[in-house]
This record gives structure tokens, sequence and C-alpha cells, in this order.
């Protein structure tokens, strides 16, 4: 689903870590609760996308992947790579997605996300979840992404979307100022990049 002009955007990372819901937010603006988004969400590690998924709008074509552990990481890797490999899809950001724990486990999984996506390097991008655009402006977390990934951009923020009536508003202000935060780094990278 190449378009051109609109940004290709793919986002991997382990099950549950939240590469649906910034999928969503980047092609319908919002995470819904009372209808259905495009890219299936939930709220645990239980693997909820089966397959490449693939949504676009007028800026971004989005591919949220299969998440590793979910499929077994050689079937989710190989289906990966049968999309990705031929290079006809220009790839702008490639994006891995890690809650903001569990950095261990991270390390081995961003090195099989590096194999991947090898030619690509230079567009990486490390987003992390349920964290908020402030926690970026921590040096020290990003301090500790960077020594354990590598030296590349890292965004983070927090998609929320309570079941809790009473925090809806909360939740989509929240959303809302960090869709604001990614889209704003994202842009910065492009004048850096000049795609």
């Amino acid at each position: 689903m190449y378009i051109k002009d609109r940004k290709n955007i793919v986002l991997c990372g382990r099950s549950g870590d939240g590469k649906s819901s910034i999928a969503n937010m980047l092609t319908q603006g919002n995470i819904y609760r009372d209808s259905e988004n495009y890219f299936k969400i939930g709220n645990s590690a239980k693997p909820v996308t089966e397959y490449l998924t693939a949504n676009a709008n007028e800026d971004f074509v989005v591919y949220d992947t299969i998440g590793f552990g979910s499929t077994g990481n050689n079937e989710a890797i190989k289906k990966i790579r049968q999309l990705f490999s031929m290079g006809r899809i220009p790839l702008h950001y490639i994006c891995y997605v890690k809650r903001f724990k569990n950095l261990e486990d991270d390390v081995r999984l961003f090195e099989i996300f590096k194999k991947i996506f090898k030619d690509g390097e230079k567009n990486f991008v490390i987003i992390v979840t349920n964290s908020g655009p402030e926690w970026a402006k921590k040096e020290e977390n990003v301090k500790l992404i960077k020594e354990k990934l590598g030296n590349y951009p890292v965004i983070s923020v927090d998609f929320p979307c309570n079941e809790n009536e009473n925090y809806y508003h909360v939740d989509r202000d929240q959303r809302t100022k960090s869709l604001e935060h990614l889209l704003n780094e994202l842009s910065i990278m492009e004048l850096n990049q000049k795609f």
C-alpha cells in the first residue's frame, strides 16, 4: 500500500508494547473506546495483531507488524522480511516500539530488528510507550536507552485508553498531547534527514 508523497512508517517490537495504539493515533488521530479501531488493540502482552496490517491517511502509511514473541520470533521475522526486503516500499521511519521497562529483553529483540532493516538504519526511531512526552526530557532515561540499543532518536509517548468513563477526558487529552509530541519529533527528523 505504498502511496507516493506520504511518509511510510513501520512499527516493530514486542507484543503488547503499544504498536497498534501508535498506528491508530497516527492514522485516526485517536483510539476509540466505543467504536472499532482500524488496528486492533488490547490491554495485555497477549498478541492482538496476527498479521501485518496497514492503513493510511493524508500524511502517513502505517504498517503495524506482528509482535516479536507472538507467533514465534522466527515466523514474525520471516513475515516482516517478506514485505520489506524487496525495497519497493521506501521506509521513512522504522520504529522500534517498547515500553519504558524491560530493557534487557529489548537488547536481544533490537538486534533482530537491526538485522531485518539493516539497510535503513539512518531511519531508525525508538518509541518508548506508557511514558509520556516528559520522559525523554530526562537525560538519564534517554542515555540508558542509547547505551543499550544505540544512538538513535528516542521519542516517548503515552496513549492511554482506560475503560473507566471517569478517565475519558483525561485519557483523550493525554493522547492528544502525546500525538502532537510524536508528530513534532517525526517532523524534526524529516527536516534533518530530508527524505
